[in-house]
């Protein structure tokens, strides 16, 4: 379901300036209580290429790649990355 809804647009990819990640226009359904870190993590393990073109296009337009060290320390976004934070603790 996910890498259908990025292959076709529905779902879009955004790249925070530090590296984080997020997906916007997930259903509560796919999202499924996983955060965006561990989708990443679980499409570049096991996705298919057009889902990880997706991710790659974003990269390219935010001008920077996933920083898997900022996705490791928890950097995320609640609300399709409007807005970024951390949980420390």
């Amino acid at each position: 379901m996910v890498s259908a809804g990025l292959t076709n647009g529905r779902i879009r990819v955004i790249v925070s300036r530090q590296g984080a990640i997020a997906f916007a226009g997930l259903t509560e359904k796919e999202r499924d209580g996983v955060t965006d870190a561990c989708l990443y993590r679980r499409l570049m393990a096991t996705g298919s290429s057009l889902a990880k073109q997706a991710i790659a296009r974003a990269e390219a337009l935010a001008g920077r790649t996933v920083d898997r060290q900022v996705v490791a320390q928890g950097m995320h976004s609640h609300d399709g990355a409007a807005s970024w934070h951390g949980h420390k603790g």
